[in-house]
C-alpha cells in the first residue's frame, strides 16, 4: 500500500515523494554473548514496515510518461512478530560453577529485536493516461538495504534485504504550482524587490 506526490511537468528532474508500507517475512538465525555466556534465535519474522520514500523522478521521454526514479527509503517499524526456537550457553567456572546449555520454544512475540531500515531504491514509472486528469501508473522497483533490520544491541552481525516489486495503481493530476516551484518562490530572498 502506498501513496505519492509526484510533479509534472517539462522539467527533466521532477520533485516526488511518498509513504509506502511494506511486510515483510523471513527466517532468521542470529546469537549475541560475551566469552563466559551467550545465546542463540533461529526465528521466523513477520515486519510491518512504514517507509518515507523521497525519490526524484527523471523524464526519459517528451510526454513525461516514462520516469526514472532513484532515491532512499526510510523506514520505521510499525509492528511485527517473530516466532521460533531460542538457545543459551554458559561455560561455567572451574570447581564452581559446571557449564549449561539450554534450548526452548519462542513464543510467538513483538519482534523486538528488529526496527525499521534504511534503503536506497531505483525504479521506474509508466504512466498511461485514461482521461484528462486521471492514469493508471505501473511502478516496477528494485530496492537495496544500507543499514540493518537487526537491532545491534541484540547481535554484533548485519541484516540487510533487498527486494523488487511493482506497484500498480491510478493517478489523479491537480492543476497548479507544484511544492517545489512553490518552495523556492517561497524562499526568503527569491522574490525581486520593487
Amino acid at each position: 500500500m502506498a501513496v505519492y506526490y509526484r510533479e509534472q511537468g517539462p522539467r527533466t528532474v521532477r520533485f516526488a515523494t511518498g509513504l509506502q508500507v511494506v511486510r515483510r517475512e523471513f527466517f532468521a538465525k542470529y546469537d549475541g554473548g560475551g566469552l563466559g555466556a551467550g545465546y542463540g534465535k533461529e526465528v521466523d519474522v513477520r515486519l510491518d514496515v512504514l517507509y518515507w520514500n523521497l525519490q526524484p523522478e527523471i523524464r526519459m521521454n517528451e510526454r513525461g510518461s516514462l520516469v526514472f526514479r532513484l532515491g532512499p527509503q526510510f523506514g520505521w517499524l510499525l509492528n511485527g512478530t517473530m516466532e521460533g526456537s531460542s538457545s543459551s550457553w554458559s561455560q561455567g567456572s572451574p570447581g564452581s560453577t559446571p557449564p549449561t546449555s539450554d534450548t526452548s520454544e519462542l513464543q510467538r512475540r513483538y519482534a523486538s529485536d528488529f526496527k525499521g531500515d534504511i534503503r536506497f531504491l531505483f525504479g521506474l514509472g509508466f504512466r498511461l493516461p485514461l482521461g484528462e486528469a486521471t492514469a493508471l501508473t505501473i511502478d516496477p522497483y528494485w530496492s537495496t538495504a544500507v543499514t540493518s533490520m537487526l537491532d545491534p544491541e541484540v547481535a554484533s552481525i548485519a541484516m540487510r534485504g533487498y527486494d523488487a516489486g511493482v506497484l500498480v495503481g491510478l493517478s489523479w493530476r491537480h492543476p497548479g504550482q507544484g511544492f517545489w516551484p512553490w518552495l523556492r518562490a517561497g524562499a526568503p530572498g527569491s522574490r525581486t524587490k520593487p
